[in-house]
């Protein structure tokens, strides 16, 4: 029986004592513990316990990596560039992404620039996009009606927040042919 005052190879490959797929559930399991379909507000807590695993062991990279790419969300124009600047750099990374929320509450300025910039790239590179989400969208720029059909992988819409009129939020759900399933709340149409 070892002691914990006896040396310790550190360069000797991991033997796992619990195994693999076990950490692996442990894993899924941190990623799913703050995760809310419709609003996750606890999206950074989440994301730094995901991180903090990843970072603990490479054998545990790929798993964290699943987890923390199968539900983005995009609050404000650094967030969105930060995780273009991946998808753009790696797009094996925008292949994890099965979520996407937009979300606008975080945007203090405003602008919502981000928005229409993320929406003429993303499509291309989240090629497995099963839902997306629109939170407290401002009026809508008259290319959003053009973009996001573009996602054409997408099965679930979520609307949230919206100040949209009844003919714009019209034009958003026609655009996506291949929907299964449609939510609104809070909507001001």
């Amino acid at each position: 029986m070892s002691t914990p005052f006896e040396p310790v190879d550190i360069m000797a490959p991991v033997q796992w004592r619990i195994p693999l797929e076990v950490v692996e559930k442990i894993i899924d399991s941190a990623g799913q513990i703050n995760f809310d379909p419709v609003r996750n507000e606890n999206i950074d807590e989440t994301y730094s316990m995901l991180c903090a695993l990843a970072s603990v062991c490479r054998a545990l990279v790929p798993r964290s990596r699943i987890c923390l790419f199968r539900a983005v969300t995009l609050t404000s124009d650094e967030r969105a560039s930060k995780f273009l600047a991946t998808i753009s750099n790696d797009p094996a990374f925008g292949k994890l992404v099965y979520i996407l929320r937009i979300d606008c509450k975080g945007d203090q300025q405003g602008k919502y620039g981000w928005i229409y910039e993320g929406l003429k790239i993303l499509p291309s590179h989240l090629t497995n996009l099963n839902e997306l989400q629109y939170m407290d969208l401002p009026v809508l720029h008259p290319l959003f009606h053009v973009l996001s059909p573009k996602f054409s992988t997408v099965r679930s819409l979520i609307i949230e927040g919206s100040n949209q009129t009844f003919r714009e939020t019209v034009q958003i759900v026609n655009g996506f042919k291949n929907l299964e399933r449609l939510t609104f709340s809070y909507l001001n149409i």
